[in-house]
């Protein structure tokens, strides 16, 4: 993820600059959008992320949580790209969400050859994005609200995004101890046109094999107690379903401000399944928020840590309310409030 402080918009079509305008808040990934991440995405009032509760985000709120910073989400990720402006609500309903393919954008008679000008360099959007009409990843763009808005009156001006940015990187070490899916988070800084980078954790090649081996067990084991969960949503509370586990030692290396440094840690996870209470299994078997019986563990082997923090798969917010008071970190599928802050 990074921050452009500003972008190569002038020469678009006036409809479009406000779109690919900056400053901007943009994030990367490597892999490229599925069908399903499309329909998710476009999805107003609800998430498709109840099916799945390894997800991250599936409260219904996390990536709409982005409206507090920007009025416009733009989203490139293999053929396609996507424009969300809910302010044209009020114009035609229809337009909120427009996805088009590449290869229509940058015609003529759309937006031009110019059309991705703007985010040029970006992640590796070049020519070849333009001619090949296609972009081996996604990058989310989230030009900065300047002024107060119909959706919301918070500007987000680029200091905001600079305490975000340096909030996050004092953190980042931890941000991925219970995901299943990531191995690399880095923050970068738009510096006379190019991206440089500020901070990088990522998972060490020497365990990278057997982590991710690891993690595919643990996902396809937990996807088959869902899938008979479909048939027969008792069948968690059986005597023929087993508890999964997953136990790993993990190191990360942490690049910052030049030096690079290893935090080593051991994480367990365990999905509860088999024997439980009457209450548990009641909130199991609700359709609507499909809690799930995760519980996971990080202790920090190379050197003790403080004091815990309680994890929701991601950090929560580090105050009183949010520490374990042991020296490991604690995640837990929590019910938290609508801020994604207290439980």
């Amino acid at each position: 993820m990074g921050f452009c402080p500003s972008s190569r918009s002038q020469n678009l079509p006036d409809p479009y600059k406000k779109y690919l305008s900056g400053p901007a808040f943009c994030f990367y990934n490597d892999s490229v959008f599925e069908e399903k991440d499309w329909e998710g995405i476009t999805m107003v009032r609800k998430s498709n992320k109840h099916d799945d509760p390894l997800k991250v985000g599936k409260f219904g709120i996390g990536f709409k949580s982005v409206f507090h910073i920007t009025d416009i989400v733009v989203v490139i990720s293999g053929t396609s790209i996507l424009f969300i402006d809910p302010l044209y609500e009020e114009i035609d309903p229809r337009k909120v969400c427009c996805q088009v393919s590449i290869s229509d954008f940058v015609q003529q008679d759309v937006c031009g050859p110019q059309a991705l000008e703007s985010l040029n360099s970006l992640f590796g959007i070049n020519e070849d994005t333009i001619r090949g009409g296609n972009f081996a990843g996604t990058v989310f763009w989230f030009p900065l609200r300047n002024s107060p808005s119909n959706l919301s009156e918070n500007v987000y001006t680029p200091k905001k995004v600079s305490d975000l940015l340096a909030s996050f990187k004092k953190e980042i070490g931890t941000e991925m101890l219970f995901l299943t899916s990531i191995e690399e988070i880095g923050l970068f800084n738009m510096v006379n046109s190019r991206w440089e980078t500020d901070t990088v954790v990522s998972l060490d090649n020497n365990c990278a094999k057997g982590i991710r081996k690891e993690r595919e067990r643990y996902k396809t084991e937990i996807k088959a107690i869902e899938d008979h969960m479909e048939g027969d949503e008792r069948w968690i509370t059986s005597n023929h379903c087993n508890p999964v586990w997953m136990k790993c030692s993990v190191t990360y290396n942490v690049e910052t401000d030049g030096e690079t440094s290893r935090q080593e840690w051991l994480v367990i996870n365990y999905f509860h399944a088999g024997t439980m209470s009457a209450e548990i299994s009641k909130l199991i078997r609700n359709r609507r928020s499909k809690y799930r019986p995760y519980i996971g563990i990080a202790a920090r082997l190379d050197q003790p840590i403080a004091c815990g923090q309680l994890f929701c798969f991601l950090p929560l917010p580090f105050q009183d309310e949010s520490s374990t008071g042991l020296p490991v970190h604690v995640n837990g599928f929590f019910s938290l409030d609508s801020n994604i802050i207290y439980i």
